[in-house]
């Protein structure tokens, strides 16, 4: 059994074979080849957002440390003014050097000592310090004060006659420094 098939049939038949055949490649290989590659975007995209933040994060890191690195000096500089714990009298036997030196009669009563409740290992030592001279005296006792390592935060003075003694006048002067656990220190200094 023979089956003639004409001329246009043929070109038909053909056309239609070539078009399944196209349309079986497209569907079986092409899309999901597609997908794949679709897929492939995604993740790439995912990982280029995660190593940028991971960029970012490490240049942050970096110029944080890099900062610390520039203002180290000073922060050994500024840990220098707090008084290690147990050398409270040290600092005091100098006001009393100091005011001696000037000429003063001096009496200086420790407040008290409390622990900073802002900062951990940290104490303030709150003295009273009077003071009985000249005003030029006391003015280069506060100025020796001033020049002294440790840092004697003055955050109250008054001046009045002496009463009885003349051209003398009477200072009172409240202040505090810090005190410093030097366990504490050591660790900064690390």
């Amino acid at each position: 059994m023979k089956i003639s098939l004409g001329t246009t049939q043929k070109i038909v038949i053909i056309i239609t074979i070539t078009l399944f055949v196209i349309a079986s490649i497209t569907f079986l290989i092409i899309l999901p080849t597609i997908r794949d590659i679709q897929e492939i975007n995604k993740e790439i995209l995912f990982e280029k957002k995660s190593l940028e933040t991971k960029f970012l994060s490490g240049q942050y890191y970096t110029k944080v440390y890099q900062d610390f690195k520039a203002i180290e000096p000073e922060i050994k500089k500024i840990q220098g003014v707090y008084i290690k714990k147990g050398e409270e009298l040290n600092f005091i036997t100098n006001i009393e050097n100091i005011s001696d030196r000037h000429g003063l009669e001096q009496k200086i009563t420790r407040l008290n000592t409390n622990a900073d409740s802002n900062k951990e290992n940290l104490e303030t030592l709150v003295l009273d310090v009077r003071l009985t001279g000249g005003f030029t005296q006391i003015m280069e006792f506060l100025s020796d004060l001033e020049s002294l390592k440790y840092y004697f935060n003055i955050f109250n003075i008054s001046f009045s006659s002496a009463g009885d003694k003349k051209n003398k006048i009477s200072a009172i002067i409240l202040g505090k420094v810090y005190i410093i656990d030097e366990k504490y220190e050591a660790q900064v200094k690390n």
